[in-house]
């Protein structure tokens, strides 16, 4: 119970030091993330990223990346991937107030990645291998919730998101699980060149961080020792350019650094307390 209460408090804290930027703060919604008009924009993302993954026996990997960024908007219903310079997750959802300085979703996402490696040591849905080292571990499911989402405009340039996700369906039934996240973005301008800082502390309940760190007797093995991971909060940090070539062409670049949670650390799936990666891309703008 202490524990629990130490993590919740750690997370609350988190929160009121960033609150602490927002109470001078009034203004209009004239933040480009609250445009929610019909429409959106699209955008192809190429380059190398650089990854120092968190699960054991894991190798430094560095390994060409593509993918599509957007965001479309049809009478308040919504998809959205913005990648690393979005704040918080991508997903779908249903934007239902959008006034002065605060915006409101219903919003679908994945709060945790899959582990997909099963025991035929087989490859599912190109799983990165970065989670070589968990040979022999049963599969654990993407947690994906429903969740309301929240954001604040402080002004054109800062935003602050919250996410509550309180019921997780990881285990096949549904369940209460709570999940708290909050990200503090800001970007701004020098001479052509716009940088980008992203900040984030995610809370997890017990159940969760059992469900994905935890070692139950499936999965005992000479490697892998009994544990039992407890609730936790991850931190984040962000930071990126990005600079035009042309009208149509970005060349991006960022380097992100977690913290995992104390008590999963120690976890036999997990190879210390600290994940990075880092990344530089060119984008091609589609409309």
């Amino acid at each position: 119970m202490n524990s629990v209460l130490k993590q919740i408090s750690v997370f609350t804290l988190s929160i009121l030091v960033i609150l602490l930027f927002t109470n001078s703060a009034f203004g209009q919604n004239n933040n480009k993330l609250s445009d929610t008009e019909n429409g959106g924009f699209l955008e192809i993302n190429t380059g190398i990223l650089a990854l120092n993954s968190r699960y054991i026996d894991a190798p430094e990997n560095a390994g060409v990346i593509a993918d599509l960024r957007f965001s479309y908007y049809w009478r308040g219903f919504f998809l959205e991937n913005r990648g690393h310079q979005g704040i918080g997750f991508p997903g779908v959802g249903y934007n239902f107030y959008n006034e002065d300085t605060w915006m409101l979703d219903i919003f679908i996402t994945e709060t945790h990645p899959s582990i997909l490696w099963d025991n035929e040591i087989d490859i599912e849905n190109g799983v990165l291998n970065e989670q070589d080292g968990l040979i022999g571990i049963r599969p654990r499911e993407s947690d994906d919730r429903i969740a309301l989402r929240a954001t604040r405009f402080i002004d054109d340039t800062t935003a602050l998101r919250f996410l509550i996700a309180p019921i997780s369906d990881t285990n096949g039934i549904a369940e209460v699980s709570p999940y708290l996240a909050v990200w503090y973005g800001k970007t701004w301008q020098y001479q052509n060149i716009n940088f980008h800082s992203i900040y984030s502390a995610q809370y997890y309940n017990t159940s969760t961080l059992q469900y994905y760190y935890g070692v139950t007797d499936e999965d005992v093995s000479e490697k892998f020792q009994p544990y039992k991971a407890h609730s936790g909060v991850s931190l984040s940090a962000e930071f990126g350019m990005t600079y035009p070539l042309s009208a149509d062409w970005l060349f991006e670049s960022s380097v992100k650094l977690t913290r995992l949670p104390d008590n999963i650390h120690n976890s036999p799936l997990v190879s210390g307390r600290l994940e990075s990666q880092a990344q530089i891309s060119l984008t091609y703008v589609i409309f």
